[in-house]
């Protein structure tokens, strides 16, 4: 048995049901040698006969719900060091993140607070793959030309940085309090279908299909789980072009050309995902309005080093 203190008190999980424990009864619960006594008392239900105070969840400060998660996490890197002006840095990560309720960054709570292992999924920030490289490259200096050749064509540096990572997960919920628990914009739907994600830069509308999910029972939770879709990919380079100058020996002049997300690609914000009509077409479900980064961005600059 596990027990879970919460702003809305304590709960006792009994093969996955939770039961709300006064508080009162809390300190009781946990000292107590006949502890199936106690949890009956409070219950109505037996309990399982163990009971590890190290399972208890220790409370974040302002949030409404204490959440538990777990993450698998594997990484790889490979670097090359300076060889001939040219420097090498990748790095690939796998990674999965699960838990009830990704309250740490987006304030979220349980749909149903006698149910947690229903919005037991993946965490908002859930990004399965992630691959950065980074290169520098120094051009040769061409220290044996002329001084027009030196000038236009040596003491140049290329630099690249690029970013490729999977979506972010997609949790489909309703605008509707359907189960009339004071609390809407978070109840999910029923599954009635194979849910999917058309999510690139040439398809913005009607990115989910609406027609596999419906609309629960009044007083009732749907059955869908939670972040059960994924986001648009997120693919960015950033080069930058640099040029020194030797004036004196401890003067220099540099410019600098630089330029954010090069080929110009849309990064994409994840398709609203608010279900306010379940007539496919209908509202603004599914559709992409808006980008997580700018588009291509240009700047030059120059610097006087001494």
């Amino acid at each position: 048995m596990k027990l879970y203190r919460t702003t809305n008190g304590v709960f006792v999980d009994k093969d996955g049901s939770f039961y709300l424990v006064s508080e009162a009864d809390w300190d009781e619960l946990v000292c107590s040698a006949d502890l199936n006594a106690r949890v009956r008392a409070a219950t109505g239900r037996n309990a399982v006969t163990s009971f590890d105070p190290a399972t208890v969840l220790a409370p974040v400060v302002n949030q409404e719900v204490w959440a538990a998660g777990v993450t698998y996490y594997r990484s790889r890197n490979a670097r090359q060091r300076m060889s001939r002006g040219l420097q090498v840095l990748a790095s690939y990560t796998w990674s999965h993140n699960l838990d009830i309720s990704s309250d740490s960054n987006d304030g979220g709570y349980p749909v149903n607070a006698y149910n947690f292992r229903a919005d037991y999924g993946n965490s908002n920030w859930d990004i399965r793959h992630r691959f950065v490289a980074s290169v520098v490259y120094e051009l040769p200096k061409l220290n044996g030309s002329n001084w027009l050749v030196r000038s236009v064509l040596g003491n140049w540096q290329v630099n690249d940085i690029t970013t490729l990572q999977s979506g972010k997960p997609i949790n489909v919920v309703m605008a509707a309090d359907v189960a009339s628990i004071s609390r809407a914009g978070n109840q999910r739907p029923n599954l009635i279908g194979k849910p999917s994600a058309n999510r690139d830069s040439s398809h913005l509308v009607g990115c989910i299909d609406v027609t596999a999910f419906a609309q629960p029972a009044g007083f009732t939770f749907g059955d869908a789980g939670r972040n059960i879709l994924t986001g648009p990919k997120f693919l960015n380079t950033d080069i930058s072009l640099f040029k020194n100058f030797p004036i004196r020996e401890r003067m220099k002049f540099e410019f600098r050309a630089e330029f954010f997300n090069v080929f110009n690609h849309p990064q994409l914000a994840k398709p609203e995902a608010t279900i306010t009509s379940f007539t496919p077409g209908s509202g603004s479900f599914g559709n992409v309005d808006s980008i997580v980064a700018d588009n291509r961005d240009i700047q030059f600059g120059a610097k006087f080093i001494f």
